[in-house]
């Protein structure tokens, strides 16, 4: 059976999933480094969308604020790491 996973990822510090630029100190269990395919602006949060992954499976995304992708000062090409901690993730059957 597969299953889809879903679970909200954000930018602020202590949150319990993240978005980090370069390499990741403390990884999770949880963790993948993406590509940043493009940033789309969304009022006032900007989502993140990664590029597609190695084995094929579509490039995640993550909303975060404005303010978070100022001073992260993401483009399009650079690398970084979104990570989520286990209790923080919902497992579905998929359709």
């Amino acid at each position: 059976m597969l299953a889809v996973a879903v679970f909200r990822l954000s930018s602020s510090a202590g949150s319990e999933a993240g978005l980090v630029p370069g390499q990741a100190d403390r990884q999770p269990r949880n963790t993948v480094e993406v590509t940043v395919a493009e940033l789309d602006s969304r009022g006032s949060a900007i989502r993140i969308r990664a590029e597609e992954q190695p084995d094929g499976a579509p490039g995640l995304a993550a909303d975060i604020t404005v303010d978070s992708a100022a001073e992260l000062r993401l483009n399009s090409g650079e690398r970084v790491y979104f990570s989520v901690k286990a209790q923080e993730v919902t497992l579905f059957p998929s359709p």
